[in-house]
């Protein structure tokens, strides 16, 4: 994978943590939400603009890099899953049990991307 395909996939990883904290905040601004699920919402809430915060470096590391470590197969192929499971989360209009039941989801998909982007790029 060269650095632009990881960029690629950095970017998509911090939209879709963009667009999950969007549909919380929905979910948080519904004045008929119960006080329980509000309060585990803004939880969860932190653990996405958490991972958001880690992506967000990643990107700028992505920025400064120059050299990316060849990828083998297996790892290219993980990348790939992880990245149709990524984008198989359907996020926009979810009720605030499902949404509860995504963001770990979520959040583990996105923070694995960005394990496998970072142990595999370096400054030139």
């Amino acid at each position: 994978m060269t650095i632009a395909d990881l960029q690629q996939l950095n970017d998509k990883t911090i939209d879709k943590l963009e667009r999950t904290a969007t549909e919380i905040d929905d979910l948080i601004s519904d004045p008929e939400i119960d006080l329980d699920d509000e309060s585990r919402l803004i939880a969860r809430r932190g653990v996405v603009f958490a991972e958001l915060t880690t992506q967000s470096i990643m990107r700028a590391h992505l920025k400064a890099s120059q050299i990316a470590v060849e990828f083998t197969v297996p790892q290219t192929n993980e990348l790939d899953n992880l990245e149709t499971k990524l984008d198989g989360f359907i996020i926009s209009g979810l009720k605030v049990n499902a949404m509860l039941n995504l963001i770990p989801k979520v959040i583990d998909t996105a923070s694995k991307i960005g394990t496998r982007i970072s142990s595999h790029t370096a400054m030139a």
